[in-house]
């Protein structure tokens, strides 16, 4: 027997890339692409860049991630400015910010360069949920899975 799914049809009107000065959607509204990837709608507590790892307050308020943060995660979509509104990525093919180079398929950590990840181990800043899928041979953009990444400050045990 087939399973249906329901929910809302909507088209949002604007690119995942749009920043709000205003927000135009709920905090924490989810949306997902035509490939299947899933962002949530928040508000940038600071001057975030595109494809920076971010961490999610209680109200879906984003920061820069940081060595030693705790909670849920995404990819900004687009350059953000301080109290600005934007979509973030958390589920799905798409791209994150590396401090420096990576490997390919290997899972990724915080690093004390806010927004970036590395594949270097440091426990208890073991992102789960978001691996690099391509390598990276230094600092910059890298390609990346997300399956709603989040951090618990705990050691990651290989």
């Amino acid at each position: 027997m087939p399973t249906y799914l329901t929910g809302p049809t909507q088209l949002f009107g604007a690119a995942a890339t749009v920043v709000d000065t205003v927000p135009k959607h709920a905090q924490g509204t989810r949306a997902q692409d035509l490939d299947g990837g899933q962002y949530v709608y928040g508000q940038t507590k600071d001057t975030i860049l595109q494809f920076d790892y971010c961490f999610f307050d209680g109200e879906f308020n984003a920061d820069q991630s940081a060595a030693d943060v705790i909670g849920i995660g995404g990819v900004a979509m687009a350059d953000g400015v301080e109290d600005g509104y934007g979509w973030f990525q958390i589920y799905g093919a798409g791209h994150v910010t590396v401090a420096a180079a990576v490997a390919s398929d290997v899972p990724l950590y915080l690093t004390a360069t806010a927004g970036q990840l590395d594949d270097a181990a440091v426990a208890g800043d073991f992102v789960f949920g978001i691996y690099s899928s391509a390598a990276a041979g230094a600092q910059g953009v890298v390609a990346c899975f997300l399956n709603y990444p989040m951090t618990s400050d705990g050691a990651y045990l290989t």
